[in-house]
């Protein structure tokens, strides 16, 4: 960032070494937008591997910003809201509740179900750990082939649940159950999680206005299942675009806030 100009472009670069992948991206990032370094003035990074950076890069400072910060910051800037409850859906789910344009944000929890969660299972259950392809799996298979409904146990609906809710995941599964059906299972059992969870978190603070960000929410096969399971409870969640980018968002608003540009 200088002079507040705002560059909006969007690149993943995913390996196992981040400095690698921040070189990468950064070398493209100048190309594409016909920069040069010293149009630069810094870097804002944040996120769980952002510790394993050094404080600069080709003379440029590396600014780690906090990352449930960078959560609900970039969550509000990419919904245009003031106040939301924000869960990044990644590896596992973090769930934020950001208030007064970002100024006020607090870590209210999560769930270790996630991304890593669907890849765990999938590796062991159907021989798959990409989430890309158990989601292409998963769009010819049905849950309702793995699950039990509360129907199934008890014949009606039970207090605020309907008739179809789950009831009991993958308590049908038995060894003729098929592949995308067992795909289609650990996607409806993650996003009914979420939901849940996410639910009960927006009752602990009063917050209707949820929020789903993270690689995981552009994935139709989980995000559909998380705002279906909020529906059961009167409640919806926005999925705004540019929603995997959040965190990289939010990080670079911070700074640019804390630098009086914005």
């Amino acid at each position: 960032m200088k002079r507040s100009d705002i560059i909006s472009m969007t690149m993943s670069k995913t390996l196992e070494d981040p400095l690698t992948s921040l070189s990468g991206v950064l070398g493209k990032v100048v190309s594409q937008a016909s920069l040069q370094l010293s149009d630069i003035d810094c870097i804002a990074v944040s996120g769980g591997k952002s510790r394993l950076l050094p404080n600069a890069l080709f003379g440029l400072s590396i600014v780690k910003v906090n990352e449930i910060e960078s959560i609900g910051t970039g969550g509000l800037t990419l919904s245009k809201r003031n106040h939301a409850l924000v869960a990044s859906l990644g590896t596992g789910t973090a769930i934020v509740w950001a208030r007064d344009s970002g100024r006020s944000v607090v870590h209210v929890g999560g769930t270790g179900v996630g991304g890593g969660t669907i890849m765990g299972l999938g590796r062991q259950l159907i021989g798959i750990g990409d989430v890309s392809l158990l989601a292409q799996l998963a769009r010819t298979g049905s849950p309702k082939a793995v699950n039990l409904t509360v129907d199934d146990i008890v014949g009606s609906g039970v207090g605020i649940l309907n008739p179809s809710v789950t009831a009991s995941n993958f308590g049908r599964i038995d060894g003729s159950t098929r592949r995308e059906d067992l795909a289609a299972g650990l996607f409806s059992m993650a996003g009914e999680v979420i939901g849940v969870v996410l639910h009960l978190a927006s009752d602990s603070v009063k917050e209707n206005d949820i929020v789903l960000v993270g690689t995981l929410s552009t994935i139709q096969e989980i995000a559909s299942v998380v705002k279906r399971t909020l529906g059961y409870f009167g409640k919806d969640a926005e999925i705004p675009a540019m929603s995997e980018y959040c965190v990289a968002v939010g990080s670079a608003v911070r700074l640019a806030s804390q630098r009086g540009e914005t």
